[in-house]
């Protein structure tokens, strides 16, 4: 027997639980076995975050508050795409608005699904060189504080295993696979 794919799942009904920044969809499946299942997710938009790095090998990040792990998190300058926005300009419109900083240069390191079982959202991911300094436009309700830290600590933060951000840890480890490989 094969492995069933996405044409052996059926869609049986879809209800939309909640509706704002993100929507809690519920949708009722009968799975590839006949049996019925309830399975509900989050639909979002998609997402783009920028490793910005400054000459001397420092990393543009942003600390702030995030409110379901109670904790103050360590995050590269990230958000959601505005419609029709792409991954690219989203996330240079990110970099300014967070972090007060433009990047002459952005180049692609990657992009991965933020939790294929949870959620339909895809996070791209990029690199900035060319730094300069240009003013902040937070969201109202983005408390960030801006922080420069060497790359090279970052790296080391994700490989003795700390929890990290997941946008910082695969920017991290991407940047050093493809250039200091």
């Amino acid at each position: 027997m094969s492995l069933p794919g996405p044409a052996d799942w059926t869609i049986t009904e879809t209800r939309n639980a909640y509706e704002g920044f993100f929507n809690l969809v519920v949708d009722e499946l009968r799975a590839p076995n006949g049996r019925p299942m309830t399975y509900p997710w989050v639909r979002s938009r998609s997402g783009a975050a920028v490793l910005a790095i400054t000459d001397d090998e420092r990393a543009v990040t942003v600390q702030q508050y995030r409110h379901p792990l109670s904790i103050m998190s360590l995050e590269l300058p990230a958000g959601l795409m505005e419609e029709g926005e792409t991954p690219e300009a989203s996330a240079a419109r990110e970099l300014q608005e967070e972090a007060g900083y433009a990047a002459s240069e952005l180049t692609k390191l990657g992009a991965y699904y933020a939790s294929p079982g949870l959620t339909d959202q895809t996070i791209h991911l990029f690199l900035g060189r060319g730094l300069s300094k240009v003013d902040t436009d937070p969201d109202p309700f983005e408390f960030l504080e801006t922080r420069l830290i060497p790359v090279a600590e970052l790296r080391d933060m994700v490989m003795a295993g700390e929890p990290v951000d997941a946008p910082l840890g695969f920017a991290v480890m991407a940047y050093y696979a493809q250039n200091h490989a």
